[in-house]
């Protein structure tokens, strides 16, 4: 029996030609915001497209000039229904993974660039090279922390997926992973296969942000007060609430702003008639990245809530905290974290103020303060566009994708 070669696949080997089409294959969450732009850099080059989703999750389907792929969880969706909603999770995971596989290995051909998004579909690496494709691995930065959080059988699946990845990513034709505080990720990819490229998470693109012209500052010193994101108890939801209420005591017309998603006891309209009795805030749940930009060209202040217990925060940084610059492309000031070196980026800047994010209080001084000094805020509301503009916007990541991808001359990557 022949053994497979796991060694790095870009040993000694030719350079590569522009592929015929790619294939980026999104997990359960729909087609992520990082994704669609890189599809539309792609097509921007004439590289066709195919985006391989969930048809439980239509997010992010705004391409026109790209093609999908649904993959259906007809065993999951029928367990759902009938209320099973945990098993329903575990079955459309699943069966997600074995249909979005059979349909990767049907679609493998020479000159085909495959991109996998999960650690559980590494394991086709060795199948789809065999059949010309070449494989890529967009890393899925968060299941370590993520899992590693749910306890016991949260562990065990972090170390069965840092086994496949040790045991697979040598073999792929490029890795893909996303800027974080911590250069942990980046340096494991890279000893592990060194066609690694850091990726910076930003939004948007220059050109579809000066599309919506500068932001005129509102004359009534009322105020919009923005959320990006997601709120649940215990990440932010009831420190929301409070500033919301707090800032409403100083500054009577304010009006607010939810643009994600609401997880509280009988959901997002049961939590606001309780939270907002006033009707001051408007609750949009997740849509397109543009849609979100529109939202926010009629905001004020910008709120990043992040609490120091999430596990999670010391991977926001300069690439992965996306409503920082999402915020940022808009001129919109932040009030943000000042507990982690990863948010020091808003003091650098001048984009906004630094608060304790589990006082509400403080954050709703800071609210206020920024409302009320047409000085300072028009002076971080520039601060922020600029900063966009030269630094944190798409563009500057677009040339080492292409690279990656062959379609422009590559580096010496060793």
């Amino acid at each position: 029996m022949k053994r497979y070669d796991s060694r790095p696949a870009n040993r000694n080997r030719p350079r590569q030609e522009k592929p015929g089409h790619i294939i980026l294959s999104c997990f359960l969450a729909g087609i992520p915001p990082r994704t669609e732009l890189q599809a539309r850099t792609l097509l921007k080059r004439g590289v066709p497209v195919l985006l391989l989703a969930w048809a439980g999750n239509t997010s992010g389907r705004d391409i026109p000039e790209a093609q999908y792929i649904e993959i259906t969880t007809p065993v999951g969706s029928s367990a759902r229904s009938v209320g099973l909603r945990r098993p329903a999770v575990i079955l459309e995971y699943f069966e997600f993974l074995l249909r979005s596989s059979i349909c990767l290995l049907c679609r493998a051909t020479p000159g085909v660039g495959i991109q996998v998004s999960h650690p559980l579909q590494l394991p086709l690496t060795p199948l789809l090279r065999r059949r010309g494709a070449r494989v890529y691995y967009d890393v899925f930065e968060f299941y370590q922390a993520t899992f590693s959080s749910q306890g016991r059988l949260g562990r065990v699946a972090a170390s069965a997926c840092s086994w496949l990845e040790a045991r697979y990513v040598p073999a792929v034709d490029g890795v893909l992973c996303v800027t974080s505080q911590e250069s942990w990720l980046k340096n494991r990819m890279t000893s592990l296969n060194p066609r690694t490229i850091e990726l910076a998470n930003y939004p948007s693109t220059v050109e579809s942000a000066l599309k919506r012209g500068a932001k005129p500052r509102r004359r009534l010193p009322t105020g919009v007060i923005a959320y990006v994101g997601g709120l649940k108890h215990g990440k932010g939801l009831e420190v929301f609430a409070e500033v919301m209420r707090r800032v409403v005591d100083v500054l009577p017309g304010a009006r607010f702003l939810i643009v994600g998603t609401i997880a509280a006891p009988g959901g997002a309209e049961v939590w606001l008639s309780t939270a907002d009795p006033e009707h001051r805030c408007t609750y949009v749940p997740w849509t397109s990245p543009s849609n979100v930009q529109q939202l926010l060209s009629g905001a004020d202040v910008g709120l990043v809530l992040t609490q120091p217990d999430d596990p999670r925060h010391h991977l926001v940084a300069a690439g992965n905290g996306r409503k920082i610059f999402t915020y940022m492309a808009s001129g919109v000031p932040i009030v943000g974290p000042n507990f982690s070196p990863a948010w020091a980026l808003l003091s650098e800047r001048r984009l906004g103020l630094q608060v304790d994010t589990t006082n509400a209080q403080e954050i709703a001084n800071a609210v206020v303060r920024l409302i009320q000094d047409d000085t300072m805020w028009r002076y971080m509301s520039q601060s922020a566009r600029k900063a966009f503009e030269r630094n944190f916007n798409w563009e500057t990541q677009e040339q080492k994708l292409l690279t990656l991808y062959g379609i422009v001359d590559e580096p010496n990557w060793t």
